[in-house]
């Protein structure tokens, strides 16, 4: 119970760089705006709504675990694309990816959460796992930006591309 709670904390707040250098890649490295910025962003969501339609037929054919790993392994291939492919509609890729990397993992480890924790704490195990979610993706978000002043942005978000696979390692 408690692992769940674990790989989810680590996994967000590594996987927090991304998120973390948007607005900054955006204007350094792409010589991109507002326009720029909001099509990354809304790739991110189109990603996370066409994941969570695809998710139930995902679900029937592949294990969680397998679902998990490959999420991961997606969300780090886009995110090395975030850091190096200079061509907006390529990036738009990467970010519908993104999105949908972002949603499978999160489905796949509350429903691991869920089906692990007792009825009579199930609530309130699925509530510390939400504290654990926002607390992760904060403390990720506050330790990326001096990451990204200290190597810049573009090498802060490929080591946020490896970042997703350390808690696969472990496991």
């Amino acid at each position: 119970r408690s692992a769940v709670c674990g790989w989810v904390c680590e996994f967000f707040i590594l996987c927090r760089g991304p998120g973390s250098g948007f607005h900054r890649g955006v204007r350094q490295d792409r010589k991109g705006g507002r326009g720029v910025y909001g099509l990354r962003r809304s790739g991110i969501g189109v990603g996370a709504v066409a994941g969570a339609i695809r998710l139930p037929k995902v679900r029937a054919r592949v294990s969680r675990d397998i679902l998990v790993a490959g999420s991961s392994a997606l969300y780090a291939l886009a995110a090395l694309a975030l850091a190096y492919l200079p061509y907006v509609p390529l990036l738009a890729v990467a970010m519908v990816a993104t999105g949908a990397a972002w949603i499978s993992i999160l489905s796949a480890l509350q429903a691991s959460a869920q089906m692990t924790l007792p009825a009579w704490v199930r609530a309130r195990g699925l509530a510390a796992l939400v504290v654990v979610f926002m607390g992760g993706m904060a403390i990720g978000s506050v330790l990326w930006g001096p990451v990204a002043t200290r190597v810049g942005v573009t090498n802060a978000m490929a080591a946020a591309g490896n970042a997703p696979l350390r808690p696969l390692v472990r496991t």
